[in-house]
């Protein structure tokens, strides 16, 4: 199980995006982390305001990648430019994950515990029609960590910055 920051050149432009892969080594699945769960979760009893508490967390992350682009990261990673790179982009995702993963902690209930690990189940069930679930203890053990990382990287996926920086390219 792991989110990962990974780079694909699309017609010669370089796109970055945060992917979730979980399961056994025989049998690796994918999340697809397009923004339609964050999006669940805001119309969620139990986690509706967990955006609300971070913005100020996510706005600062959003500034910092101002500094550089989905270009500028790639030609750090490639070393033909100095600057922000795939490694530096990488610890500020995981530090935001860690202050999110906090505030699920401090508003999740004993008694929501069962409801958060049920949602992870299902929402990485939901696109294997059919197929049995992998790790399903593993999830339902790191439900917290996987839902925090599962709202960055479905944040940083949708982030406008990937847009603009496609059409400045």
């Amino acid at each position: 199980m792991r989110f990962d920051l990974s780079n694909e050149l699309t017609s010669g432009v370089a796109e970055w995006r945060v992917r979730f892969f979980f399961g056994t080594s025989k049998d690796v699945r994918e999340l697809e982390l397009d923004g339609s769960i964050t999006d669940y979760l805001r119309a969620s009893d139990l986690f509706g305001d967990l955006l609300q508490r971070n913005a100020s967390a996510f706005r600062r992350a959003e500034q910092e990648l101002l500094h550089t682009s989905p270009a500028a990261l790639q030609l750090s990673w490639t070393h033909k430019a100095e600057g922000i790179g795939p490694f530096a982009v990488t610890d500020q995702l995981g530090a935001l994950a860690d202050i999110v993963h906090g505030s699920i902690e401090d508003i999740i209930e004993p008694e929501d515990r069962a409801a958060l690990e049920a949602f992870i189940v299902a929402v990485a069930d939901s696109d294997e029609e059919g197929r049995r679930i992998v790790s399903e203890s593993k999830l339902r053990r790191y439900a917290s960590w996987v839902l925090a990382g599962i709202i960055v990287g479905d944040w940083f996926n949708s982030l406008t910055w990937h847009r603009d920086c496609r059409k400045a390219a």
